[in-house]
């Protein structure tokens, strides 16, 4: 499962407050969680990966047409329990409640 946010988007291409808004947020991160793994170097920004908590963190910073930040948060074990509770449910025909899942 991920969640993705665009913190800053601005219309107009390289704009100096997502630069600075990409700069601040990747600090933050690297105090908190040490240095990012880039998986690729070919971009003027390449994406940072940060592992935390059993989750993926990641920056991306865009400025080609216009300038976005965009912060994604996954968890790959929670989506392993979704896609299975999901596959259950197919065969089973009906819906097998998650512990704490407040709904019938």
């Amino acid at each position: 499962m991920s969640v993705h946010f665009h913190l800053y988007v601005f219309p107009e291409a390289e704009a100096t407050a997502t630069r600075l808004g990409h700069d601040a947020v990747s600090s933050q991160l690297t105090d908190l969680y040490g240095q990012p793994i880039r998986p690729w170097e070919d971009e003027d920004v390449p994406p940072s990966i940060w592992k935390a908590n059993g989750r993926e963190i990641v920056t991306h910073l865009f400025t080609m047409r216009d300038s976005t930040l965009m912060l994604s948060i996954s968890d790959e074990d929670l989506a392993e329990a979704a896609e299975a509770e999901a596959e259950a449910e197919a065969i089973n025909g009906s819906r097998t409640p998650v512990k704490n899942d407040p709904s019938p």
